[in-house]
């Protein structure tokens, strides 16, 4: 299993990310992934980082088109409450600050 992904993208997300209470960062699948109670929302795989929100959410994102598109662990398969984000320089992820924000309250929420 390849589990390659960008250390300076981790980096950035590292320092944006941790300072938010209840934010934790941990791994999973070998991928680096940040929690908030208990729970992931976000991870970063390859050359994008990955992003729960709610299904009809990740639609409208991914109808905007640009960095965003559906997120699929394999080839012909996408999970509908996953949307990933590519961008090519690490300070791009900043202007997606609220989308990091609104990921955390849809996980912490509990759905």
């Amino acid at each position: 299993m390849n589990t390659s992904y960008r250390e300076d993208v981790k980096a950035l997300l590292d320092e944006i990310l941790i300072g938010i209470p209840g934010v934790k960062a941990s791994k999973a699948f070998g991928y680096p992934c940040y929690k908030v109670s208990g729970r992931i929302f976000c991870f970063v795989s390859g050359d994008a980082v990955q992003l729960k929100l709610p299904a009809s959410r990740v639609e409208s994102l991914v109808a905007e088109g640009g960095p965003y598109h559906k997120f699929g662990p394999v080839e012909g398969t996408t999970w509908r409450e996953w949307v990933a984000l590519e961008w090519q320089t690490p300070a791009d992820y900043e202007q997606a600050m609220d989308l990091f924000i609104e990921s955390i309250e849809y996980v912490r929420g509990g759905s």
